[in-house]
């Protein structure tokens, strides 16, 4: 029966000096650790908690090309003890602190070469936003050699795609990070290869024009448009004053930090999911997009 999937991009990045296979591999070493036991449980809320768990290496050769496993979203009791009220009395019984009650499962794929972790979105299941809070708590005590590490949930394009069809664009502010390896266009390639030259692992930019009729001239600055362009995939728009070319005159405010990018795809053979998957994202961060 053909399955229709909805999924998040979570963009984990090292800042590192280990190149070609090395960092590959230790962006595996990073996802197997995680996922392994003891299992690294985080709350979400007051007796709720998420947890990435049991992920396989898939391999060609020697070559990592995706790891498959599994997130869970469920109740959560820390301790050792919980309090039950049971036939009208309150009563203190063994708590077992590595139970996630009625768990909802979703679906996790992590591309190796591109160092992206898609997640399966699903009803009363871990959000986009609840595994990149997860990440950036639990990955950084799993680095060695004085390594850091970068979790960005992927931002949906609209906001973007709408400050370069504005008419005047007023104001911006955004914050970005290198990128590891992205296709980019030339502006916001200037840019990457700027941040990494000087060891700058994060920017954020806040820019007013001095025109108001004008606005920011964006298209041919490597700041301006470039740092929105980098901001696709490496960072978000946090708050942008432009004025639509719909004809209305109105300005408008447009931002994507609470908007993640999401895809989806259709797949018609079970027994080939995490294949279909992987193949699909392949092509996703191996062209410019």
């Amino acid at each position: 029966m053909p399955e229709n999937l909805t999924y998040y991009v979570i963009n984990i990045k090292l800042q590192t000096s280990k190149q070609g296979d090395e960092r590959t591999n230790a962006y595996v070493r990073l996802i197997e650790r995680i996922s392994s036991k003891p299992y690294k449980y985080f709350e979400v809320s007051k007796n709720e908690a998420i947890v990435l768990y049991s992920f396989i290496n898939t391999k060609s050769s020697s070559e990592s090309l995706y790891l498959y496993g599994r997130a869970a979203k469920g109740m959560y009791v820390p301790g050792n003890e919980r309090t039950v009220l049971k036939d009208g009395e309150l009563n203190t019984e063994a708590n077992n602190p590595n139970d996630i009650i009625n768990p909802v499962i979703t679906r996790c794929l992590f591309y190796s070469k591109r160092h992206r972790l898609f997640i399966e979105k699903k009803v009363g299941g871990p959000s986009g936003e609840e595994i990149e809070a997860y990440l950036k708590k639990e990955l950084p005590k799993l680095l060695v050699d004085n390594d850091k590490i970068v979790v960005e949930l992927e931002k949906d394009l609209s906001a973007i795609e709408e400050i370069f069809s504005a008419k005047i664009v007023h104001s911006i502010s955004y914050k970005v990070t290198y990128s590891n390896e992205d296709f980019l266009d030339e502006l916001a390639e200037e840019l990457d290869q700027e941040l990494k030259a000087t060891n700058t692992g994060e920017l954020t930019v806040i820019a007013k024009s001095d025109n108001n009729a004008e606005g920011l001239k964006i298209q041919d600055s490597k700041i301006l448009g470039g740092g929105i362009k980098l901001a696709e995939n490496n960072g978000e728009i946090r708050n942008a004053s432009i004025t639509p070319n719909d004809g209305t005159g109105k300005k408008k405010t447009v931002k994507n930090k609470a908007m993640p990018k999401l895809f989806k795809l259709k797949i018609s053979d079970a027994d080939n999911f995490w294949k279909k998957w992987y193949d699909t994202v392949v092509n996703l961060y191996n062209q410019s997009n």
